[in-house]
């Protein structure tokens, strides 16, 4: 045990004199820092290294005097351009200027595409961006799923080839992370005969490089571990790893080389399963108003391209993610509460004017309303999202109590005119400025939003766009369209009034 207490002193010595280096060079920038603040760097008096600082503990002293080195002189008249073009401090200070043009012009997600299509792909390496005005939203998102890793990766890689020929594309990322390099074993016809096993080898392998434990102990209020492993010199290279002697089930001995194979290859930086099964999600982020909508893409692989793709790789599943699943869900929502709505509409209306054909007057500019929307984000170039339907819908209720307004003013003044038509011409002039004028200062309300340039409020650009265009059209079907259809409803009835006293 006195070998021991002598061994652990050893370290101890040697742990205090490395917290000692670390101190002197800890001192040393504390120097260099105080003579910053002086005005006093770089100081002659004081050009000590960390090893020529005594280990005494008395503190060293500054210089008193030394004066900061002249300014440059100013540049002489006559110099040529070129020359100061070329100066260091001038190109860093015109970059610095650049840049920060550069933040006030472009947006964040354009540097980020212009890096893609610049740099490329470098294969495991990976940039993360991650920009703080805006989230990160995923325009498409795929899962694969087999049991096999290599038809799962083969798979995986079809599916970014394909995706990738679309224009477009700001980015493609895969939930595959490779990790160390590390070295696969593969036993031998020869080491299976001998009985060994995959098993026993690699543990064999690990007490031979990270060691084994054989004894431990307290000692004080620490706990002291014994491990026993081959000497450094005995694994250094793959030919020490492959002359490593292997216990056998017989009690023999074998080199590895003899019973085993060994391959290179990257270990798993992380996994993912379910359902029994390894799984690789791609998620796609498209550039600002792509030529091609990731619902086109989404629908142009799910027809054409996925079959194939379950043909070739036998095994494989082919799902849309849960984000694509959630959107799904959102939407069939949205249409079963945009229906109910219409029909408690169609229920009121029908109450109050004690009719079951005047509400589906009411409703005709609904429709209406709904293409404008559309026309709309046709004709800007933007993409139609879950945030337009949510605009949509809200401008039918609007647009409906435009339609309610004049066809009760309508049923309101129909005795005091001999002619259906001149009634419909005065009530339309007559009730033409409220109707203008709710629909414009709407839209006025609307346009700060639409103007709107921040990453913070993009988000309901197309829900103000809706409204906007969903109530402008709706003004236009309230002021032809809905007398229209009532003109033709009224001579309709009294058609029928006719036939049937003729009939009679």
């Amino acid at each position: 045990m006195r070998g021991l207490d002598v061994r652990l002193a050893l370290t101890d010595l040697a742990n205090a004199k490395s917290q000692l280096a670390q101190a002197k060079n800890q001192l040393q920038q504390i120097t260099w820092q105080l003579e910053v603040l002086l005005g006093q760097y770089p100081a002659d008096g004081w050009q000590k290294t960390a090893d020529a600082i005594p280990e005494s503990s008395d503190p060293p002293s500054f210089p008193t005097q030394q004066a900061l080195p002249d300014p440059p002189r100013l540049l002489p008249a006559g110099l040529p351009s070129d020359l100061l073009a070329r100066r260091p401090d001038l190109i860093a200070a015109f970059s610095r200027l650049l840049a920060a043009d550069a933040r006030k012009r472009f947006h964040v997600r354009e540097i980020v595409t212009s890096w893609y299509r610049h740099i490329g792909d470098f294969g495991d390496f990976k940039p993360d961006f991650h920009i703080p005005t805006e989230k990160s939203l995923i325009d498409l998102e795929i899962e694969l799923l087999a049991q096999d890793p290599e038809i799962l990766n083969a798979a995986a890689d079809a599916v970014k080839a394909r995706i990738m020929r679309y224009p477009g594309i700001a980015d493609l990322s895969d939930s595959r992370k490779p990790g160390k390099p590390e070295i696969r074993f593969r036993l031998k016809p020869e080491g299976e005969r001998l009985g060994l096993r995959l098993k026993d080898l690699a543990e064999q392998v690990r007490h031979a490089y990270y060691g084994e434990e054989v004894q431990r102990f307290m000692r004080g209020r620490f706990e002291v571990k014994f491990q026993v492993r081959h000497l450094r010199e005995e694994r250094e290279t793959i030919q020490d790893l492959l002359a490593m002697s292997i216990r056998l089930p017989s009690g023999g001995q074998a080199q590895l080389g003899m019973l085993a194979d060994i391959d290179f290859a990257l270990g798993f930086g992380a996994l993912m399963r379910a359902d029994r099964m390894g799984v690789v999600k791609l998620h796609v982020q498209l550039v600002d108003s792509p030529p091609v909508s990731a619902s086109v893409i989404d629908q142009e692989l799910a027809t054409q391209f996925f079959p194939a793709l379950e043909q070739q790789y036998r095994g494989i599943k082919i799902s849309r993610g849960e984000a694509a699943k959630e959107a799904d869900e959102i939407m069939a929502g949205l249409k079963r509460n945009t229906l109910i709505a219409l029909a408690m509409i169609y229920a009121l209306l029908a109450v109050t004017f004690k009719s079951y054909i005047q509400p589906l007057l009411f409703l005709l500019t609904v429709p209406v309303a709904w293409l404008g929307a559309v026309l709309i984000h046709w004709l800007m170039g933007l993409n139609f999202s879950f945030q337009s339907l949510v605009g949509m819908v809200a401008a039918s209720g609007v647009v409906v109590d435009d339609s309610v307004v004049l066809l009760h003013f309508i049923r309101k003044r129909r005795e005091e005119f001999t002619h259906f038509a001149d009634l419909i011409v005065n009530v339309c002039v007559s009730r033409f400025r409220p109707i203008l004028l709710v629909a414009l200062t709407s839209i006025a309300g609307f346009a700060p939003m639409l103007f709107e340039t921040s990453e913070q409020a993009k988000f309901l650009v197309p829900v103000t766009l809706s409204l906007a265009a969903g109530l402008s059209f709706g003004m236009i079907a309230t002021l032809v369209l809905v007398p229209v259809c009532y003109a033709m409803l009224s001579d309709g009835r009294q058609l029928l009034i006719r036939f049937r006293k003729t009939e009679s």
